[in-house]
This record gives C-alpha cells, sequence and structure tokens, in this order.
C-alpha cells in the first residue's frame, strides 16, 4: 500500500513514549477514503505498524454526505464494507476503539476546534501530525492554509502533508499548485502520491523481463527475493 509506505517513512517508529501522532484523513467520507486509503490504515493497524501512541481521526464537511452526519454514520456507511474483508469482528471492533471521525468544513473554527481535540491527545508530548488530503485539487490550497493557520503544531512536533493524486490536470497546473502549497508548507513537509505512475510498467515486468537480455540475467531466482 502507498499508504502504508508513507507514513512508515514519516514516522519511523513504534514505541514511543516521548511522540503522540496524528493522522487525520481530509475527505474521509469519501471514496478514496473509504476504498484506499481507510483500509491501508487498517492493515498498519493489523501488522501492528502504527505507533504506539497514534490518534486516528477522520474529517470530512456533513453537508456534502447526507448519509454521514456523525461517527456511527461514518463507520456504518463507508467503512464497515471495505474493512470487513481485510480482519476479523474483533480486529474490527479494535480499530474501531482507535478511530474517530469529527464533523469538519474547510473553515478557521474546524480547523481550531480540531487543534485543541489533537492537543488534548497529544497530553504535552510532541505533537506529530500527519495530514492526508483525500480531496478534490482544488481544495488542496485551502485546506493547507487552514492546517497553517489554525492546525500547526511545530515547532512543537512534526507536520507532514500527503497530497493524492491528480496533481493538477498538466506541467503548468502542477506548478501552479506547487507554488500554493510552497505558500504555506516547506518542501520536506509536502509528500506527493500518484500510486498509478508506474501501473503500465509493473503490469508489463515478465514483457520487460523477456526483451531484454541483460534484465534476464538479473530476474534470477539467486537476485531477486
Amino acid at each position: 500500500y502507498v499508504m502504508k509506505y508513507n507514513f512508515v517513512c514519516i514516522v519511523q517508529m513504534q514505541k514511543d513514549t516521548e511522540n503522540h501522532h496524528t493522522l487525520v484523513v481530509l475527505g474521509a467520507a469519501g471514496d478514496l477514503a473509504r476504498k484506499k486509503t481507510l483500509p491501508s490504515i487498517f492493515q498498519l493497524f493489523l501488522n501492528r505498524v502504527l505507533p504506539s501512541n497514534t490518534t486516528v481521526i477522520g474529517c470530512d464537511d456533513p453537508a456534502y454526505h447526507s448519509d454521514v452526519q456523525n461517527a456511527k454514520d461514518w463507520w456504518d456507511n463507508r467503512l464497515v464494507k471495505h474493512l470487513e474483508a481485510e480482519g476479523r469482528s474483533t480486529d474490527l471492533q479494535d480499530f474501531r476503539d482507535h478511530i474517530e471521525f469529527r464533523p469538519t468544513s474547510l473553515t478557521s473554527a474546524s480547523f481550531r476546534a480540531l487543534d485543541e481535540v489533537i492537543r488534548e491527545r497529544a497530553q504535552g508530548m510532541r505533537d506529530n501530525r500527519v495530514f492526508y488530503l483525500a480531496l478534490p485539487p482544488f481544495l488542496f490550497e485551502n485546506a493547507v492554509k487552514h492546517i497553517r493557520e489554525d492546525c500547526y503544531s511545530e515547532p512543537n512536533g512534526f507536520v507532514r502533508v500527503i497530497v493524492e493524486k491528480p496533481f493538477g490536470r498538466d506541467l503548468e497546473s502542477a506548478k501552479e499548485l506547487t507554488r500554493k502549497l510552497d505558500a504555506y508548507l516547506h518542501e520536506r513537509q509536502i509528500y506527493r502520491i500518484d500510486h498509478y505512475l508506474a501501473k503500465t510498467m509493473v503490469m508489463n515486468t515478465l514483457s520487460m523481463r523477456f526483451a531484454n537480455r541483460e534484465l534476464g540475467r538479473l530476474f534470477h531466482a539467486d537476485n531477486v527475493a
């Protein structure tokens, strides 16, 4: 899972008594979050990869989802169907106890309220925050603006933002989006995901192996685990 790779690379610690980690999924009631992002986080939970002091918070605006008005709606109408195949019922209940849903709009008031909740969960530890933008690209700038102005923990911890594809429509729009993000974040804080970038190459691995003599020598039981 791309989500697994990115979050583990950002956090890189499991048993940690000095840091509190909060993973905030913005757009948590949308298709991307329920089909990809949250199941991947569930896998991290099942494999005991998440750091011990981790809070997972799903955020979305109920105004855009008539069937998701609270945490119970979010779980029943968005998550259960996509998580049942991943683990046992006891695993699901344990995971449910470790995540929460907060109705959140892209406003200063909502993000300040979110900031208060995260600070309360951190209980004085270093307050590390990872924001996963499972949002349409036209909302990225506004989301990052409120993260920086209303829900920012540095220097008392790190802030990282995972930006989901598509990152613009073309080169120019991608550059423009980069400029907008750079107005609020350092480049070191931004993680970009395009999980289809190498899809064609991966699907054609066998063809490449048999068509390329040099690759044929490398793709051997002595070299590939």
